[in-house]
């Protein structure tokens, strides 16, 4: 995992990360980070919906992590959902009340909402 996919991530070879993390979760399939990164592969590449179902399982496995909700947010924003990304992102802040992140995309949201 980490010599594979991981290293492959942060080179931004994205397509290939994917079979890395896979295996990963053929071994494992309760390994969050894994779920977390093929993920986060998935939606750079814009296949929204595997993406989706990644950052779903985050939270079905670690529902008291924020990183999930966040990355369910993000994904949500970009197909242009962000009605439904808010309450993500409201989860993630009140799960970690340091997640700047989540607390930038609130304060977009609520700013540009009607």
């Amino acid at each position: 995992y980490s010599l594979g996919g991981k290293t492959l991530f942060a080179k931004g070879q994205y397509q290939e990360a994917i079979p890395e993390f896979e295996k990963v979760i053929s071994v494992d399939p309760n390994f969050t980070p894994a779920y977390n990164y093929l993920g986060k592969s998935y939606a750079i590449l814009s296949k929204f919906d595997k993406a989706q179902n990644c950052f779903q399982r985050v939270i079905d496995l670690a529902p008291a992590i924020d990183e999930g909700y966040l990355n369910m947010g993000l994904l949500l924003e970009l197909k242009g959902e962000s009605s439904k990304a808010l309450p993500y992102f409201e989860k993630a802040l009140s799960l970690n009340s340091n997640n700047a992140k989540a607390k930038e995309h609130i304060g977009k949201l609520k700013t540009f909402s009607p």
